[in-house]
């Protein structure tokens, strides 16, 4: 029997701007992100509908947390097994997008300016000896900060595109 599919996801509710933004940029002409609004029961922040007005995808606040959204949609078939792929199939774009949003907020927080940036892409690099799946972005800096210390200028430290070393 068809039902309701519900899968958390890493966006937080701060960020509820760059996921739209983020929503926007994934989904074809026609589709609209809206903001309010009940699907499938459950209240959600952001709303896509489709170019014909029905609800594709929802996020809404999880619901022991309320930090981070679950990405709510549909499930034609019988059965729950392909449950987590479907919630995966709605974010795995929006993830890539999301995360070059992440990314370009923290080079601006810390006064960094950027000229351009590509697409986010899903791949694969070695971190600390693993070979781990990653989203890469390329980014041009155009300037912003510099040192008044030395020559040394801006530094940026750490992996898959964390200013800090973490992963966004």
């Amino acid at each position: 029997m068809s039902h309701t599919v519900s899968g958390k996801t890493v966006i937080k509710v701060e960020d509820k701007d760059l996921a739209k933004e983020s929503l926007e940029e994934c989904w074809s002409e026609g589709h609209t992100v809206i903001e309010g609004g009940h699907y499938r029961g459950r209240s959600c922040d952001l709303i896509v509908k489709d170019q014909y007005g029905r609800i594709i995808t929802g996020l809404s606040p999880n619901l022991e947390d309320g930090e981070t959204y679950d990405a709510v949609g549909y499930n034609p078939d019988a059965g729950y097994s392909r449950d987590q792929q479907i919630v995966n199939d709605i974010m795995d774009k929006v993830y890539a997008t999301h995360a070059a949003k992440l990314g370009a907020r923290a080079f601006e927080a810390n006064g960094i300016e950027i000229e351009s940036m590509s697409e986010a892409e899903n791949t694969t690099l070695m971190i600390d000896g693993k070979e781990e799946e990653v989203v890469q972005v390329k980014v041009t800096i155009a300037g912003g900060k510099t040192s008044v210390g030395g020559s040394a200028g801006t530094q940026l430290t750490g992996d898959s595109g964390n200013l800090t070393g973490g992963i966004l």
